[in-house]
Formats: C-alpha cells, sequence, structure tokens
C-alpha cells in the first residue's frame, strides 16, 4: 500500500492505493467511504474517464502548508496530459512514491451547469447575486416541516 498527495479540483486530498494501482484507481479511492466527503461530493456522478489528468513534472513535498495548492496548479510544472489506465510510480522521479508529496492533478470536466452558472456570474452579475440565497445559521433549517427561519437569510439586494 502507497499513500501520497493528489489535488482534485483545487483542493488537496491524501490517496492510499495499492502499489501497482493505475491513476484510474485513485479517483476509486476518492470515491470511496475511506476518502474526505469532500473528494466524493466533487466526484459524485462523475466517473474516471470525465477527468484529466496530470502528473506534476516536480512533485510538490507537503508539509501541512496548503499554500503549496497554487504552485501544483501552474500548469508549467505539469507534464501532458496522462491517461487513466497509467501506472504514477512508472513516472515518479525515482520510481517510489513518497507519502509527502503531491504527484497527481486531478481536473474534473466541468459540467455544463457549472458552465452556465460561471457565464451568469461573469455576464449578470447584478442578477445573479439576487438569485442566491445566503444562510446565516445553516443548522437552524429543518426539512422535517419545511420550516425555515426567514431571520437566518440575509437580503441580497446591492447597497
Amino acid at each position: 500500500m502507497i499513500q501520497f498527495f493528489v489535488i482534485l479540483k483545487t483542493k488537496l486530498f491524501r490517496v492510499a492505493t495499492s502499489d501497482n494501482a493505475w491513476i484510474l484507481d485513485t479517483v476509486a479511492y476518492l470515491k470511496s467511504k475511506l476518502a474526505a466527503s469532500e473528494a466524493r461530493h466533487i466526484l459524485d456522478g462523475i466517473s474516471y474517464d470525465q477527468c484529466d489528468y496530470y502528473q506534476l513534472k516536480n512533485p510538490v513535498h507537503f508539509t501541512g502548508d496548503l499554500s503549496i495548492i497554487p504552485e501544483c496548479l501552474d500548469e508549467s510544472n505539469w507534464w501532458e496530459k496522462v491517461p487513466p489506465l497509467y501506472s504514477l510510480r512508472t513516472r515518479a522521479p525515482s520510481g517510489v512514491l513518497k507519502d509527502t508529496h503531491v504527484y497527481l492533478v486531478i481536473k474534473p470536466h466541468e459540467s455544463a451547469t457549472e458552465r452556465v452558472i460561471a457565464v451568469l456570474n461573469r455576464d449578470h452579475k447584478e442578477i445573479f447575486s439576487r438569485l442566491q440565497i445566503r444562510v446565516i445559521r445553516l443548522q437552524r433549517w429543518t426539512v422535517a416541516g419545511c420550516t425555515f427561519p426567514t431571520s437566518d437569510v440575509q437580503s441580497n439586494s446591492l447597497k
């Protein structure tokens, strides 16, 4: 079993796979109950072939400081796209993956919904901001009985 870090979208996650695992096994791990719930949420409804994979030319050492994420997302440090049916270990500088390094960036393909939201936010910022609901105390909202305290909702009017 080997452990290492990956960037999924723009978030850092630890992955544990077998020594001879393929890149697609990384996605399987991130979708499993063993991974962080945020990783499962990002990959919900996405299969391994709906992602692009970029191996880092120079793996980034992770010491607990999340400020390394922009360095990992710098495309000048990416190899060309690597296929999901590829062993990550064969491209590691020493052939050995270290558990303190980020080796892979996984970019899920953008959904049609995400593209529309980005366009609305960019081209119609004022209208889009009024469509959003901001909740101050989410834990007070309940689905049972459908009671939503109006005191927890902020006005979206521009000031």
